[in-house]
């Protein structure tokens, strides 16, 4: 086991303590020296290179203080600083949290072998530490360790040790804590303490005090000027939230009333093509009983005159009176008869599916149906599902031996 030539202590190590900085390229070691000292150190990964410090090994540090049995007592912790050239932001805000929002017992903190890069930071940090935390910069690896020894001493009052000497060093560190409250932790509340006018830090202090007040309401304008953007985006949240809401009614109402009007067309278009289905097919029937007129003239012997007065009679009550256009319609007069019986069984039938139920009895199939009424074959399968539902069928008869039938009866 090493033993501290300084302390004459043991010194504890472990490789496993190790932890490795990829990114800053050093590794922080830590060793146990005695019962009560804690030793810290950053190695660069190049022998002689000076590293940015990038974040304190918080877990780590603990993990040590456990294994070695300093949990519950009262420690000092030895850092380091031959090889930082200086610490970053991240690292000053791990410090102020285990400083003021936790940490193990602590007697002292002592900084050693600081570089000159590293100084003022140092300093700084000795500024900031709080009454139960006192942290002490010092020149040797060596003065660390006697100051650590003699603040162990339970007989020794730490903080009379700790005290600065001079008022140079007290106002010195009363500047650099006001900095670092202010660039550190964003904090502006603090008052910064004035010494007398004559003194040599009266300047730097009083413009220490103006930084933090410009800077405290440069804060206060930047809070309002936020809280004025977030309530004018509330604001316009909340007025388009309405107009979309609104729109969203407008829409609905719109829906339904197309919807609304869908149905009213539909329904009216359905009861216009079921008028055109009974005027066409009474038309269709009149049509066939003048025909029929016809023929029955032309097979009577009657006087030339009054064959003419018969003739012109019936020209009146339809504009197609001569026998020879009876098909001009192309139907024949067994087509309208049948038309007419159907419609009559089925009043329902609109006038394309009595056409479809014509060709169907006259052994037309779906292709040139399809092409008769200019529609698709699919369509035609369409309109024969429903019209087998309308014919009231039941599954194995077919529509054409139903119309078969129904063309009998005639």
């Amino acid at each position: 086991m090493d033993i501290c030539p300084v302390a004459q202590l043991p010194v504890t190590s472990n490789s496993g303590w190790d932890t490795p900085h990829v990114s800053a390229s050093y590794t922080t070691i830590f060793k146990g020296i005695g019962d009560r000292i804690v030793y810290c150190e950053a190695v660069p990964r190049n022998p002689g290179e000076l590293v940015m410090l990038d974040y304190i090994d918080e877990r780590e540090y603990i993990s040590v203080i456990e294994e070695l049995g300093m949990k519950d007592k009262s420690i000092c912790t030895i850092v380091n600083l031959h090889a930082a050239r200086d610490a970053s932001y991240q690292y000053k805000q791990d410090f102020a949290n285990i400083a003021y929002n936790w940490g193990p017992k602590q007697k002292v903190i002592v900084l050693c072998n600081v570089t000159q890069s590293m100084k003022i930071t140092a300093e700084t940090f000795s500024a900031i530490a709080p009454q139960h935390l006192p942290l002490v910069v010092v020149d040797t690896y060596e003065d660390a360790v006697n100051l650590a020894k003699r603040c162990l001493d339970e007989e020794q009052d730490c903080h009379d040790v700790l005290q600065p000497k001079t008022v140079y060093e007290q106002q010195k560190k009363t500047f650099l804590a006001a900095l670092a409250r202010m660039s550190w932790f964003n904090l502006f509340c603090c008052p910064v303490q004035l010494p007398e006018y004559h003194s040599h830090f009266f300047a730097y202090l009083k413009s220490a005090a103006l930084l933090n007040d410009d800077l405290e309401r440069r804060r206060s304008n930047h809070q309002k000027a936020l809280q004025g953007i977030r309530e004018k985006n509330r604001r316009t949240v909340e007025e388009r939230t309405q107009q979309l809401n609104l729109q969203r009614a407008m829409n609905r109402n719109l829906q339904k009333t197309v919807q609304q009007k869908k149905a009213e067309l539909t329904a009216r278009l359905a009861a216009v093509e079921l008028e055109v289905t009974r005027v066409s097919t009474a038309a269709a029937e009149k049509n066939g009983l003048l025909a029929r007129l016809y023929r029955d003239l032309a097979a009577q012997e009657l006087p030339p005159l009054t064959r003419q007065k018969l003739e012109k009679l019936c020209s009146r009550i339809n504009p197609v009176p001569s026998p020879s256009r009876e098909n001009d319609y192309g139907l024949s007069q067994q087509d309208t008869d049948f038309l007419s019986r159907l419609h009559r069984l089925h009043p329902g039938l609109n006038q394309r599916e009595l056409r479809i139920c014509l060709l169907i009895r006259n052994n037309l199939n779906t292709r040139e149906i399809a092409t008769s009424l200019g529609i698709t074959p699919r369509g035609v399968e369409s309109v024969r599902y429903r019209l087998h539902k309308k014919l009231g069928l039941q599954k194995h008869c077919t529509i054409k031996n139903y119309l078969s039938t129904t063309a009998a009866l005639l």
